[in-house]
Order: structure tokens, then C-alpha cells, then sequence
């Protein structure tokens, strides 16, 4: 099965969600004028905001990773980890995306799992913000 693969981030200072730009694993890698010894392995995260500058560049204690799910909710609204998403369950169920034991899940305050809804209930679910920009959602 094939899926896409995508992140975004949250920029804490400047309270904003980002699309993520590089994320850099390589071993032996060119950063910012700086080269490793080719036995050390640089794992850096960044990511672009976008302002009245044209963006500055942030490192991984300033922003909040999430990543896709690869599933989109009833209005085609993709899902990510740290989404709040309600459930069509008779009344509304509200949830956050979480990723646990090797899956993303639906869970809701008092901890119950939605996660047959999540992937297999598309038509039941609508993203409705996400744990940093509301959590008053939650």
C-alpha cells in the first residue's frame, strides 16, 4: 500500500501552523556552511515561517512535529496527529489524533478508542481544530 508521507508543525512562538520544509537525516550532511565528520549522523528538523521577512528557518525546540495520517475526514480534510476530530456516533464524540503502539488513533477524554471510525468511517468524522491553535476543542 502506498501513502503519503507529509508533516506539518506548529511554531510556538509565533502560535502558527506550518507546512514542514526539510527534514534532514542524512549521515555526513552539508548544513548551513557546517559539515559533519562523516561518521556523524546530523537528524535536524526545520521548518519555514512564513512573515514580514520571508520566513526564518526554526529548529526542533521551536516548533511541534505532526505528522499525516494519510486519511481525510468527511469534507476531505486531511488528519493529522494532534487534530481534534469529532465522531457522528448517534451524537457527537470528541477526540484527538494520537499515534499509539504503531497506529493512529481516535481517543476521547475519558480514553476510549476510536479507531475503527478513524480508518475504516470516513463519513463520520470531521476535523474541527487541532490541540495547539484550540484546546479549548478538547
Amino acid at each position: 500500500m502506498k501513502r503519503e508521507i507529509k508533516f506539518r508543525g506548529y511554531a510556538k512562538a509565533e502560535k502558527q501552523m506550518c507546512d514542514i520544509s526539510i527534514i534532514n537525516f542524512e549521515k555526513g550532511a552539508f548544513l548551513e556552511g557546517l559539515e559533519s565528520a562523516p561518521d556523524q549522523v546530523i537528524i535536524e528538523f526545520r521548518m519555514i515561517v512564513q512573515g514580514p521577512k520571508n520566513g526564518r528557518f526554526l529548529n526542533w525546540n521551536e516548533f511541534e512535529l505532526m505528522q499525516y495520517t494519510g486519511l481525510k475526514d468527511k469534507n476531505g480534510v486531511e488528519i493529522y496527529e494532534g487534530d481534534i476530530v469529532t465522531v457522528d456516533n448517534e451524537n457527537l464524540v470528541t477526540t484527538v489524533c494520537k499515534w499509539d503502539n504503531g497506529c493512529f488513533i481516535l481517543e476521547d477524554k475519558a480514553g476510549g478508542h476510536w479507531t475503527r471510525q478513524l480508518h475504516n468511517q470516513p463519513e463520520r468524522l470531521m476535523v474541527i481544530g487541532n490541540i495547539y491553535e484550540n484546546p479549548e476543542l478538547r
